[in-house]
């Protein structure tokens, strides 16, 4: 069996192309979802690094340069989590403190003893990506071995305050983390938002309401307008029509035709289309002042 006639093979997805063959600039739609992401990923990364730059700093400080390296890795978290769904910022956000967390404490244990070294940096690094693995997060491998090479690394450069390093990093990423799952959940709502103000607006319908009386009339016996027969829908009457009279020709039944070359009544619908006679009349038309309904008058010959 071919690929082509494989009932599990997928059309590939078209793109829109340019003349010259190479790739068009995406809908209007899809630009406006790409400048809302890109717009909260910025502010979401501003708060990040202003939180771990100045709030944490005043709880707790090493040097001002300790606190920069914080608010910069307060921004990665927030980079790493924040994602184009809130689900998957959440499973991110999951990913990003499980692989710290385990950072944390290898780290944590090795720097309360004895200081940096090239092979502890090593070793450290296998065993961070070993334990997430054991854990059953093989993903998370990837990211446990870079936060530890990164606090092993810092260490080295503030050998004084080498233990507090993974202290600080888990502060660090924890402010990360949290500013980049509200900021998720911010994106999702105005994207939401602009959403629902994109959609166009559904048809309008028309609702015909009657005045005080139901109106129904038919014709007389000899062309003209006969009996008004009326029900008050205040006093809960309801309106009722008499059956018309021998000979009566009105617009009540369908006419019309293939061969009919009569004028069309100027209320009627065209002389080929099958018309039953019956109007709404507003208030203020020939009824009398009040609204109803009515069966358009004989037509002549």
């Amino acid at each position: 069996m071919t690929p082509a006639s494989s009932p599990v093979t997928q059309p590939a997805r078209e793109h829109s192309t340019r003349p010259s063959g190479r790739p068009g600039w995406p809908q209007p739609r899809e630009a406006r979802t790409a400048v809302v992401e890109c717009a909260v990923l910025a502010v979401a990364c501003l708060i990040s690094y202003w939180l771990a730059r100045n709030l944490l700093s005043r709880v707790y400080s090493v040097s001002r340069d300790d606190d920069l390296l914080g608010g910069m890795w307060a921004v990665l978290a927030t980079i790493f989590v924040l994602r184009d769904s809130y689900g998957k910022s959440v499973a991110a956000a999951v990913s990003r403190m499980s692989a710290t967390c385990v950072s944390f404490v290898l780290c944590l244990i090795y720097l309360a003893f004895l200081p940096f070294h090239a092979w502890a940096l090593a070793v450290l690094v296998g065993a961070s990506a070993l334990a997430v693995m054991l854990l059953g997060r093989p993903g998370d491998a990837v990211t446990a071995g870079i936060t530890t090479a990164v606090i092993l690394v810092v260490a080295a450069v503030s050998p004084q305050h080498a233990w507090q390093q993974p202290i600080l990093r888990l502060a660090d990423t924890i402010v990360g983390v949290a500013v980049g799952a509200l900021a998720a959940w911010a994106g999702m709502q105005v994207k939401s938002f602009l959403s629902a103000q994109s959609v166009p607006p559904a048809p309008a319908k028309v609702k015909v309401e009657l005045s005080e009386r139901a109106v129904v009339r038919r014709s007389g016996d000899v062309g003209g307008w006969g009996e008004q027969v009326a029900g008050d829908a205040q006093g809960g009457g309801e309106a009722a029509a008499t059956a018309p009279p021998p000979g009566y020709r009105g617009g009540s039944g369908l006419r019309g035709g293939s061969g009919d070359r009569r004028p069309p009544h100027p209320h009627r619908g065209a002389p080929d289309q099958a018309d039953l006679g019956v109007r709404v009349f507003p208030p203020g038309s020939h009824t009398g002042g009040r609204g109803g309904l009515g069966l358009l008058p004989p037509e002549p010959g």
